[in-house]
């Protein structure tokens, strides 16, 4: 071969290994913008899951109705909202009326020597155990003395006096009938069974009771007597002196 035709071979040679490298390095830009391209879009879609993270933490929740903790209080009816009306209280054959108040309750006498029996809510704050009040009225026999002593003896002080001698005692005239108050206060020996039966004696400390004796005249006495825990009667102590200043005489009804 000549000399001539050795460089022309060597010049193509040449020729060619170069086409190779420019062709490579095409190849090489083409996969880096793709590469690039790619990794763009990657950071995008990052960016717009993380722009919807914070939204979805800077934005409240949206509770649906009455699921929040709070709870608010349904408005009571008219019917619940309106006071209970007072009542009449009719006793001595129907002689005697005296009006109640609309918070007591009127109840079925546990005795039959009972003419009327009334429950007193026990106040707020009372203990679970503690008894509502308990108010009855009947007639009864014997001298006012007579029956405010039995009445003390009901009760016990803890410091040992007698009762009698820490009682609160008053007359008064009401429509011209003559009522005797007292007051007692301390532990009651309790007999659930009634004043006359015998059996187990339940003492109940601090106790109170709001005793009256009132003489009708031709009816007899009359005996309406307020007991039970004792913030539960002096909660109650103006509403039973009106229940007891309330007390009419139905000359009709006297007669008949």
């Amino acid at each position: 071969m000549s000399l001539s035709q050795v460089l022309v071979c060597c010049v193509v040679a040449f020729s060619l290994v170069a086409c190779d490298s420019r062709v490579a390095s095409s190849q090489e830009k083409v996969a880096d913008q793709v590469a690039g391209s790619g990794a763009k879009a990657a950071e995008a879609v990052e960016t717009e899951a993380g722009s919807g993270a914070k939204q979805a933490t800077t934005e409240p929740e949206t509770k649906p109705a009455g699921s929040g903790t709070a709870e608010t209080a349904e408005p009571k009816s008219d019917e619940a909202m309106a006071e209970k009306p007072a009542f009449d209280v009719i006793v001595a054959d129907g002689v005697l009326t005296l009006k109640a108040p609309g918070t007591w309750e009127k109840v079925k006498p546990r005795f039959r020597m009972l003419e009327a029996e009334i429950k007193i809510p026990k106040s707020d704050g009372e203990g679970e155990d503690e008894l509502d009040g308990r108010l009855t009225v009947m007639g009864a026999r014997g001298s006012v003395e007579a029956n405010l002593n039995r009445w003390y003896g009901q009760y016990s002080q803890p410091d040992g006096r007698n009762t009698a001698d820490v009682a609160v005692l008053k007359t008064s005239k009401v429509n011209e009938m003559d009522v005797s108050w007292v007051s007692i206060t301390g532990t009651l020996n309790d007999r659930p069974g009634g004043p006359m039966a015998g059996g187990k004696v339940v003492k109940r400390e601090n106790y109170r009771t709001l005793g009256v004796i009132v003489q009708t005249g031709d009816k007899g006495q009359y005996f309406i007597k307020l007991y039970g825990p004792a913030k539960t009667i002096a909660d109650n102590e103006e509403a039973f002196k009106s229940f007891v200043e309330s007390i009419t005489m139905n000359a009709d009804a006297e007669d008949m």
